[in-house]
């Protein structure tokens, strides 16, 4: 997503913000318009322009003229009653404005006394931003050249650590490599929290859900041991999502993220991320099949079930979900490089074949080959890097790395391909005495070839 594309006001008005603070530094007036701001979104002291930012959501239908009458009316009240001194009145927004109204624009702006009238839009403010380019990692969900070069960057570091590990060796089950590390331990991200107590949280869940759930949201939001309270916010995240409750899953995956972040812990913030991504997808696709359940029963019975209305909002909503799942994304991506952190991006490679699995679903449901080939494209090519790094992290992550695989394929209907993965991760677990992954494994079959009856 580039500026010009932006369709979210609060993001449109934080970037403006942030890029005439750079650019103005205290000579550039902001102010807390919760309570309303009275035209005023930004001012620059020195220069005296007065900045009206105006992000629609649908540029398309959007009323500009309106917008910028008003806020001139607003503008002229300010220098009028209120004493600011004000030269220029200048129109933010992500698109320009068609000729005819900028001429507009600045002739209503003479009008009112001021020296001019005048609309910034995405051009000018790249080249802002690429004067102080720092601020692109605070939005990495904007596209840029930099934030390619950060992609391209993630592949290098990893294709350093694996070079020597090769997915087809271990598509043979080739675990005797020397760089393997001989653990059977799960990932841990969240080091230093207190395990004993997380363990018992996540029992409770089971025992007594009611109270289960009352002593994880009690704990997260009591205790001062930041991991402690990241990792229980994770188990609540997954209670939730569980639960198919994605308002507060993403909810309190976004403030776990915040956390993350405010106590630079990378790895963290960026496995919150690719989880925020994972159930923003998950939602995209719910809303999806139900759209196409639909179509099918309308075909079936000539009976509509929607309004065209209703249809084009719910298409707009999974579009819009869709289009968040991949900023997150992106941020996680971007953030795991960062921090040069195997664990993370293992943690965002696995959420990021989920998310195109997600995907592919509805278009699974009505054989839509094209989609569901492009989603399968990039779920094989996360399992080819999962795969390359997974032996590294140990043999925990390499058999569940082949169980995951499993079921994605599964979920998407190809059970050959899904069969023959358990059987890796099976074979991988028993070697090592995997337990968990043994049962895990010998389900995961048992469940492939009742779907084959």
């Amino acid at each position: 997503m580039k500026i010009i594309d932006i369709k979210d006001p609060s993001l449109f008005q934080a970037l403006v913000r942030k890029i005439y603070i750079a650019e103005y530094g205290k000579n550039y007036q902001v102010v807390d318009d919760s309570g309303g701001d009275n035209g005023l979104d930004g001012y620059d002291r020195e220069n005296k322009d007065l900045h009206a930012i105006f992000c629609p959501i649908k540029p398309e239908t959007s009323d500009y003229k309106r917008k910028y009458k008003s806020d001139l009316e607003k503008a002229n009240e300010l220098k009028t009653r209120f004493g600011y001194e004000i030269k220029r009145f200048i129109f933010i927004t992500p698109t320009p404005l068609r000729e005819p109204l900028q001429r507009d624009l600045r002739n209503i702006a003479l009008e009112k006394g001021f020296d001019d009238g005048l609309n910034i839009s995405a051009e000018y403010l790249e080249t802002l931003m690429r004067k102080h380019n720092y601020l692109i990692d605070e939005f990495p969900m904007l596209s840029y050249p930099q934030v390619s070069d950060e992609l391209k960057k993630i592949t290098t570091e990893i294709n350093k650590i694996t070079q020597k590990l090769h997915s087809e060796d271990v598509e043979r089950e080739n675990i005797d490599n020397k760089d393997i590390v001989k653990s059977k331990d799960p990932i841990n991200l969240f080091q230093g929290s207190d395990k004993k107590k997380i363990k018992l949280l996540k029992k409770s869940l089971y025992d007594d859900e009611e109270i289960g759930f009352e002593s994880v949201t009690e704990y997260y939001s009591t205790t001062t041991d930041i991991p402690s309270k990241l990792e229980a916010m994770s188990v609540l995240a997954i209670y939730y999502f569980k639960r198919n409750d994605v308002n507060n899953a993403e909810a309190i995956l976004r403030e776990a993220a915040n956390i993350s972040s405010q106590y630079k812990l990378s790895a963290e913030e960026a496995y919150f991320h690719a989880h925020t991504a994972n159930i923003l997808s998950f939602e995209a696709s719910r809303l999806d099949l139900i759209g196409v359940h639909k179509s099918k029963m309308k075909q079936s019975l000539g009976v509509a079930f929607e309004s065209k209305e209703e249809q084009q909002r719910s298409i707009e909503k999974v579009k819009e979900l869709e289009e968040q799942s991949t900023i997150e994304m992106r941020k996680a991506l971007i953030i795991s490089s960062k921090a040069q952190n195997l664990e993370a991006f293992y943690e965002v490679m696995l959420q990021f074949a989920w998310t195109n699995a997600y995907h592919a679903y509805p278009f699974v449901t009505i054989n839509h080959q094209e989609e569901i080939n492009r989603s399968l494209r990039g779920i094989r090519a996360a399992f080819e890097r999962l795969i390359s790094i997974s032996p590294i992290l140990g043999q925990f992550q390499l058999s569940q790395t082949f169980l995951a695989y499993s079921y994605i394929l599964g979920y998407l209907n190809k059970n050959s391909e899904a069969i023959q993965k358990a059987k890796i991760s099976l074979n991988i677990a028993k070697k090592e005495n995997i337990e968990i992954l043994v049962n895990d494994a010998n389900k995961q079959l048992s469940d492939l070839k009742k779907s084959d009856e």
